[in-house]
């Protein structure tokens, strides 16, 4: 005898079996009970089995979800600790509701309700990899990004080592909201910046240099070659993120190089005499088709200087197998 031959169950259609044998599964998992029980030994050791197999999968799902909900609530309390630490700030120096409210708000527009890309360092458990891990990572987070910039590109084939260096140590990531500003005009320029994400608003005092700056641009490559001073002020319109290039270190780890030296002196000459027909700006770029040349001219030069030493090298094998 099995609970199929019941008398309820005896003639009743097979959807109804059906749905009564899922209704009792789902009973197991849950706080449930049912009209439908064991009436055999089989079906009673089969009932205990599944009750502890339920009983360990559905301590497991409340738990999972109980862990969600508590970073989630761990998430939320941070604004609302920074909001009770504001307010006796204000309530100790006898600011007014009416200003404090409105600190409040812009706080939560411009800085809560924004959600910022990670970055490297507020992950402090990267710090446990050891260097050639986190190099790597470095890498491939930027590497690609550099070298949407048209000379690096081309100086990535001549020395993919030193790019390299300059992920590893020449770069930092910054974020932006709404209404920040990158620099203004006058300021010394010491990092070029590739914009990673967000749209930016760069003024010129000639309105035919103002423009957006949006992603995969680059702002201030003048810097990378000229004593810079910033002709314009650069501010986010939108939440931005940035690779900026510190320009010490490029300058250090390029002259560290052999491989690619030629190139890098000429794409400085080029671009100085570049910069001399075109009005000065931060936005001002040396076009890919330009680099391209200083590189077939590099390579000319490279090759006549090996073939000039390997003439040298055979008229001296001469001059010793003759006399």
């Amino acid at each position: 005898q099995t609970w199929l031959s019941k008398g309820v169950f005896v003639n009743t259609p097979i959807v109804y079996k059906y749905t009564t044998a899922l209704h009792w599964s789902l009973t197991q998992f849950t706080p449930a009970s049912m009209d439908v029980s064991a009436t055999n030994t089989a079906e009673r050791v089969y009932s205990i089995v599944v009750l502890l197999f339920a009983l360990v999968t559905f301590t497991s799902f409340v738990s999972s979800i109980t862990t969600s909900m508590t970073y989630l609530r761990k998430i939320r309390s941070e604004p609302e600790r920074q909001e009770a630490i504001l307010r006796e700030y204000f309530y100790a120096n006898k600011i007014t509701a009416e200003l404090g409210q409105r600190v409040w708000n812009f706080l939560w527009v411009n800085h809560f309700s924004i959600k910022k890309r990670l970055h490297e360092d507020d992950i402090s458990i990267l710090g446990l990899l050891p260097d050639f891990l986190r190099w790597k990572i470095r890498e491939e987070l930027y590497q690609p990004v550099i070298t949407r910039l048209p000379f690096l590109a081309e100086y990535n084939l001549w020395n993919q080592t030193g790019v390299q260096e300059l992920c590893h140590y020449a770069l930092q990531e910054v974020s932006l909201i709404a209404g920040d500003e990158l620099f203004s005009r006058g300021s010394w320029a010491d990092k070029t910046f590739f914009i990673t994400g967000g749209t930016m608003e760069y003024v010129h005092s000639s309105q035919n240099l103002c423009g957006n700056v949006r992603e995969k641009d680059c702002v201030c490559e003048p810097a990378l070659w000229l004593k810079w001073f910033h002709c314009g002020r650069l501010t986010a319109k939108t939440t931005t993120e940035i690779a900026q290039l510190d320009i010490t270190q490029f300058r250090e780890t390029l002259m560290r190089y052999e491989a690619g030296i030629d190139f890098v002196v000429n794409c400085k000459r080029t671009f100085h005499e570049y910069m001399a027909l075109h009005p000065r700006s931060d936005l001002t770029s040396m076009p890919l088709d330009l680099v391209r040349y200083v590189t077939r001219e590099a390579r000319k030069t490279l090759r006549g200087t090996a073939s000039s030493r390997s003439s040298m090298s055979s008229d001296a094998t001469f001059s010793r197998c003759s006399s």
